[in-house]
């Protein structure tokens, strides 16, 4: 069998490659693109999209109504501004269910991506890391946050490390050796905040 990707693309129009690395698309660009259809051709100025496409944009907006489908800027058409023709309104998602959104709102591609997924729709998306923001480096915390975590991290992976001692204890021990340019004080603030058994006494051996 051939790579899925590779067949995908054999199917796009010339330019598909640009769409793949687009940060968000809109509920009509996105229907086009899972139908395979050029979002670039004269179908995104058009109001009437061919029926597959209008197949897969009210899946979208099912999705996002029902909050399967997390927008970006979700939009509604508001047939009560008083103007004549409707305008495209920006809402919450909280308040979607039942709503007549507009094939403008958008979607970030990481979104829609794992939406495609869970659904089993094929999508050319493959490998799209998330775009949720990085949490700092660890050498960046404070010291003392930071000897917290490490200490944590060293003694909660080592069972050795807690036999016959409470989990401060062997913190206490980790920290006098590991960090001993941290004052007594300090340290024993983060093996208390470390601590992950505060009740007190080593923690029980199998079959104790």
């Amino acid at each position: 069998m051939g790579d899925p990707l590779e067949e995908w693309e054999e199917l796009q129009p010339d330019g598909w490659d640009v769409w793949r690395h687009a940060e968000y698309v809109t509920i009509k660009e996105a229907a086009c693109l899972l139908s395979r259809i050029d979002p670039g051709s004269r179908y995104v100025g058009n109001r009437v999209l061919p029926s597959e496409a209008q197949n897969m944009a009210r899946l979208i907006e099912q999705a996002l109504c029902m909050q399967r489908l997390r927008g970006l800027q979700v939009l509604i058409w508001d047939t009560d501004s008083g103007y004549g023709d409707a305008g495209e309104v920006a809402v919450s998602q909280s308040d979607l269910l039942g709503r007549h959104l507009s094939e403008n709102s958008t979607i970030e591609v990481i979104d829609l991506a794992k939406w495609c997924e869970v659904k089993g729709f094929r999508h050319p998306w493959r490998g799209v890391k998330s775009a949720a923001t990085p949490a700092p480096a660890i050498a960046h915390y404070p010291a003392e946050l930071r000897a917290a975590i490490e200490a944590f991290n060293a003694v909660h992976g080592d069972p050795g490390a807690t036999a016959r001692r409470s989990p401060k204890a062997a913190l206490a021990t980790w920290l006098e050796s590991n960090k001993p340019e941290l004052s007594a004080n300090a340290r024993e603030r983060i093996a208390t905040v470390a601590n992950w058994l505060p009740s007190g006494g080593a923690p029980k051996t199998p079959g104790g």
